[in-house]
């Protein structure tokens, strides 16, 4: 039985991202590969519910000051100090795990720190493998850009082998973080699966589909790719012309996006200052040169197109294979609320392919992202307010839906806005669970994914579960466009054209019922044939290519 230890800050409790979910997603899938996990993840102090362990064996819950974010300014340093202790350390000595799993940049300082202190009792020092989630460099503040490079950085030379979740990521990952002495063979691109809990609900309507769901024994597919012999003069397969683009997860704790108090930028100042492990950091990452095309940019975030010089190039190495499946979810299942502000619901029945005037059908346009500016939903309140002006929501029947569980003041000023476009809008405020999220999904005609970049944005795979067809940025920039290929399963628009002009478009394809259906029905079958257990599989076939030579 292979044993693996797994590190993500946010897992087992209160869970308020995509990471959170998909980190269970793959915990809850090893488990059932007949693997033996040890979670190490964090709490947040006023945590008094249950603790999910989806299947593991062993849980390290370590109590942090900050939760919600998963920026600097989150409980990384606190998460690293406390997994030094004694107690820790033991724990994973006696475990003796084959490898370490490690969540995106935060999970680098509990591995030294684990690594540190195994190697100071003489014990063997499993390698460790790095789940980039999301690139936080292609995202974060201009004044976080050093400190991110560094730990990304950091992470991607220390690591055995890198994951990501698209092609855009890994291509950046290359190209930015990777050290020049290090092959680029080492990144990897899984794709996050549909998770089974939406996966197992039953269609919104009759579609005669076939769901081949992949599993370890399909080498190639229209969602999955044989992975290359990390170890060996294999040849990789050749990627297949519908193989998915992946994209990463993306953090949507209710603080992102707003002004960090000055408790927590105090918490953060002492992390970076006075921990203990501070110095094996540093010197790898704080000190690290920032490229010159990253950072500098005029908007506070860094978004890549494909116009960008830090966009997506149009391949990828050759020796970087990828599988398909999960993520973003963000606003999947934990963290999106539900509270109906308009009582204009249509209960018509979820079958959408009969006329282009039957709006009440799917009446639906609906947006489920993080209220932040990152995830860009303003663009999609700012197309709602075009519609509207156009005369477009009422003529049409359109009924926007927006997720908006933050209470920021940007994601406030969005709301208000979007009620005063359109008042028979409805807002989600209140936990949605997959059966919630499906009921949405099933009414939806189009779900609108409105940030330029993604690294993945698993809501648009499951709005995909549930027949609704999705509009994403076109140019590869968001990952889940590594799984559902435009035109056929997805619908790709230029989301940076002027709004008058994107909500012609918009229109124009509300208004095509048939062309509705037929994405509707492939995206469908697209979403649900790769599954945890697939995605699981291909993560153990990384992993023991990874580890072949010593065994």
């Amino acid at each position: 039985m292979r044993r693996l230890v797994f590190i993500s800050l946010e897992f087992s409790a209160a869970t308020f991202s995509g990471n959170g979910v998909y980190a269970r997603s793959q915990v809850r899938s090893l488990c059932k590969q007949q693997c033996e996990v040890l979670i190490i993840c964090g709490k947040p102090v006023d945590h008094a519910g249950p603790s999910q362990t989806e299947g593991a064996a062993h849980l390290i819950e370590v109590t942090v000051p900050v939760w919600g974010r998963l920026d600097r300014l989150c409980s990384w340093a606190e998460l690293a100090e406390q997994s030094e202790s004694d107690a820790v350390v033991e724990q994973v000595a006696s475990f003796q795990p084959s490898a370490i799993l490690g969540v995106d940049w935060s999970s680098l300082p509990v591995y030294k720190a684990l690594s540190t202190a195994l190697q100071a009792k003489g014990l063997h020092v499993p390698p460790y493998i790095y789940m980039n989630y999301r690139v936080y460099l292609r995202t974060c503040l201009s004044e976080d850009a050093e400190f991110m490079q560094g730990m990304e950085s950091a992470a991607a030379a220390t690591a055995a082998a890198v994951i990501a979740l698209s092609r855009s990521d890994a291509d950046f990952i290359k190209r930015h973080l990777l050290p020049p002495q290090k092959s680029a063979a080492c990144v990897t691109v899984l794709l996050p699966a549909l998770r089974s809990d939406m996966a197992a609900l039953s269609l919104p309507y009759d579609m005669d589909v076939q769901h081949n769901k992949l599993d370890s024994t399909h080498t190639a597919s229209a969602a999955c790719i044989v992975l290359p012999r990390a170890h060996s003069n294999a040849s990789t397969a050749a990627q297949d012309s519908s193989q998915p683009a992946a994209t990463a997860a993306v953090a949507r704790g209710a603080n992102d996006d707003s002004s960090p108090s000055k408790a927590t930028s105090d918490i953060a100042a002492r992390a970076v200052d006075e921990s203990p492990i501070r110095s094996i950091i540093k010197q790898t990452s704080l000190g690290a040169r920032v490229s010159p095309s990253i950072g500098r940019r005029t908007t506070p975030f860094s978004i890549s197109t494909p116009n960008d010089s830090d966009g997506v190039e149009s391949s990828v190495d050759d020796q970087s294979t990828f599988v398909r499946a999960l993520q973003d979810h963000h606003a999947s299942a934990d963290g999106l609320l539900h509270h109906e502000v308009s009582s204009q619901e249509c209960m018509a029945p979820a079958h959408y392919a009969e006329s282009s005037n039957d709006s009440c059908s799917r009446p639906y346009l609906t947006c489920c992202v993080r209220l932040s500016p990152e995830k860009q939903p303003h663009r999609f309140v700012e197309l709602v307010e075009e519609l509207a002006h156009q005369g477009m929501v009422q003529q049409l029947g359109i009924i926007p839906v927006m997720c908006a569980s933050a209470t920021t003041p940007y994601a406030l000023a969005l709301v208000a806005r979007l009620q005063a476009a359109a008042p028979n809008c409805i807002l989600h405020t209140q936990f949605l669970g997959p059966e919630e999220l499906a009921k949405i999904y099933s009414k939806t005609r189009l779900n609108i994914h409105p940030c330029l970049y993604d690294a993945y944005g698993m809501t648009v795979v499951e709005a995909a579960s549930q027949g609704a067809p999705s509009i994403v940025n076109a140019g590869g920039t968001v990952g889940a466009t590594d799984l559902l290929k435009a035109p056929v399963e997805v619908f790709e628009l230029n989301l940076a054209l002027p709004v008058a002009q994107l909500a012609s478009q918009v229109a124009q394809l509300w208004e095509d019922a048939s062309r509705l259906a037929e994405v509707g029905q492939a995206a469908v079958q697209k979403a649900r044939s790769w599954t945890e257990l697939a995605n699981a599989s291909w993560l153990l076939t990384l992993v023991d290519n990874m580890l072949e030579p010593s065994m």
